[in-house]
């Protein structure tokens, strides 16, 4: 009987090899370090550490809570992917009060059960949500509704038999048998294949696209390298359903910012800009027209309804161009930043919080010389170092000239409202 067991576990020995040497090597990218040793990590660090995994579920939500019950801070931004780029030196000299909750939520579903969580205690309560309208957040049957956030709990998937198998799945894809490769990172600059690289969320909770950035340095011009435009008028994600406002989710969306007051947290509502390329194709659609329109009166009702709000259509209308975007949607580093100067400056908030900021700290950053387009290049030196080595193109700091005109000459007068508050 032993040698039966012994010739089945010989005829095993090679198939566990190769999933002990894979597991191995999956574990060296970091991807398997729990999250909340990541954040030990991210929080004893000097140097930036990015977090972001390939093969195995990011945790985000339990990722980013834990982070907020951690750190307490006193302003958070809250919202999709279009406040990651507001960072913590932007507060000046409250960085170690700002935390960046973008991508915590998803969906009206996810804002009331970070609201309810606020309001029972699990979840540490900031002074300040500055939260980020989207424009597909109050969109009917918008594609990130039927995202469930908080389903499957908090658990790490790090500690998930079947999420292992499955990444290790991924793994001899990509590396044996896709044009996927993953590609080679270093440990020292972040956990996960993407964090590895410098591509993930830094401790402040902001996002680094390290791809986008080192591209631009290669080629500064703007790309829609998401193909946007094409998924517009295919009517696919992220723009599938009708150009139509829910109308059951305004009230939600306004009694959870009530809600959020009640609990002695101002509320101030950043509405992120979208690039001209883009937006200039939307308006030749007559239901986006339409919905455009239905929009801007819902940002009405929120102003109205006491809630100070900084937006922007486009860049065009502060002076910039695409080359301030990361893609069509999303706003780089730079153009927040200024869009941030510009309400701070304007005094339209009345806070308290916010008149701590060090305004001429922030229009410092502004300046700097060492600035492009798509970024304030702030991130770990040793990432640093290895984008040093790609070259640099010789416009890559020709757009800067549209920005220092800005901060030279003031913001210039356009028909859209770009701070408001009643």
């Amino acid at each position: 009987m032993n040698s039966i067991y012994l010739k089945f576990l010989l005829f095993l020995s090679p198939f566990l090899l190769i999933l002990g040497w894979a597991e191995f090597q999956v574990y060296k990218t970091g991807e398997t370090v729990p999250f909340k040793k990541v954040i030990d990590k991210q929080l004893s660090s000097e140097n930036e550490i990015y977090y972001y995994r390939q093969l195995l579920n990011n945790n985000l939500n339990a990722y980013k809570l834990e982070m907020m019950n951690r750190q307490k801070p006193e302003i958070i931004t809250l919202g999709q992917s279009i406040v990651l780029n507001f960072r913590d030196f932007m507060f000046h000299p409250m960085e170690d009060k700002f935390y960046n909750c973008g991508h915590l939520v998803n969906n009206i579903d996810d804002i009331e059960h970070v609201v309810n969580l606020m309001k029972e205690g699990d979840l540490h309560r900031p002074k300040m949500v500055i939260f980020g309208l989207d424009g597909g957040v109050p969109k009917k049957n918008n594609w990130l509704d039927f995202s469930k956030n908080f389903k499957y709990g908090f658990s790490d998937r790090a500690y998930d038999l079947n999420a292992h198998m499955h990444a290790l799945q991924n793994f001899f894809k990509y590396t044996f048998f896709g044009e996927n490769r993953i590609p080679k990172g270093s440990p020292e600059i972040g956990f996960g294949y993407f964090g590895q690289l410098g591509n993930g969320y830094r401790k402040d909770g902001s996002f680094h696209m390290v791809k986008r950035t080192s591209e631009f340095r290669k080629d500064p011009i703007f790309t829609d390298d998401r193909n946007a435009i094409a998924a517009f008028d295919k009517h696919i994600p992220p723009f599938s359903g009708e150009w139509e406002i829910d109308t059951t989710k305004t009230p939600r969306l306004l009694k959870a910012f009530a809600d959020m007051k009640a609990m002695d947290i101002e509320v101030i509502i950043y509405m992120a800009p979208y690039s001209k390329h883009f937006l200039d194709h939307c308006f030749t659609n007559n239901e986006f027209v339409v919905y455009w329109e239905q929009f801007v009166k819902l940002q009405e009702q929120i102003i109205d309804a006491g809630y100070p709000m900084f937006r922007l259509r486009k860049p065009d209308d502060l002076g910039l161009d695409d080359r301030f975007f990361q893609d069509a949607y999303h706003p780089g580093e730079v153009i927040v930043a200024l869009q941030f100067y510009e309400f701070l400056n304007s005094g339209a908030a009345g806070s308290e919080l916010l008149q701590k900021v060090d305004k001429k700290n922030l229009l410092n950053h502004l300046k700097s010389p060492k600035n492009y387009p798509l970024s304030f290049q702030i991130e770990s030196p040793i990432l640093m170092s290895k984008m040093d080595t790609i070259p640099k193109h010789d416009s890559l700091f020709t757009g800067m000239e549209l920005l220092n005109n800005v901060l030279e000459n003031g913001f210039p007068e356009s028909d859209y409202e770009r701070i408001s508050v009643r």
